[in-house]
């Protein structure tokens, strides 16, 4: 067996020593293209402030509310669901819709002198709604709440 000399050694030794570093390092990674970025968010459309459905009624909420309720009831293609004295609302369906019809009394202002409601059509979560179903109802309630509130005044 032949023996290495010392020079033999130290160079085999900084071989070996060179291959272990080598594998240690990594080469760079190639650049990764940047994420698309997903499109910003819009904003939900806001719901109508006034619409077609809304209108007020020169009289106290009780008696807007009940007239409001002869008006349902009396539709030919409104389907009456629900109703709630204390909320002001009725719950109806009419063309395949469910809506609310929520009456509110207005306070008296520089505007308003005498008792008067607010008559709305609204989605079934209490937002406005102008749509093709509510805006007939609205028109009809609003010519006969007027009509009534016209005759309960006359009476007084």
């Amino acid at each position: 067996m032949a023996r290495c000399s010392n020079t033999q050694l130290k160079w085999g030794m900084a071989l070996c020593i060179a291959v272990v570093i080598a594998g240690c390092i990594t080469p760079p990674l190639a650049p990764t293209p940047p994420e698309p970025r997903p499109p910003e968010p819009t904003a939900p459309a806001a719901p109508p402030t006034t619409t077609r459905g809304q209108f007020n009624v020169g009289a106290g909420m009780l008696d807007t509310w009940n007239a409001v309720g002869q008006i349902v009831v009396r539709t030919d293609g409104v389907i009456y669901e629900g109703r709630a004295q204390m909320l002001g609302l009725y719950s109806v369906r009419y063309r395949d819709q469910s809506f609310l019809i929520l009456t509110r009394a207005l306070p008296l202002s520089d505007t308003i002198h005498s008792l008067t409601t607010q008559v709305t059509a609204a989605t079934t979560s209490g937002k406005p709604i102008d749509s093709n179903a509510a805006a007939p109802i609205g028109a009809r309630a609003r010519a006969e709440a007027l009509l009534q509130a016209a005759r309960m005044r006359k009476n007084f």
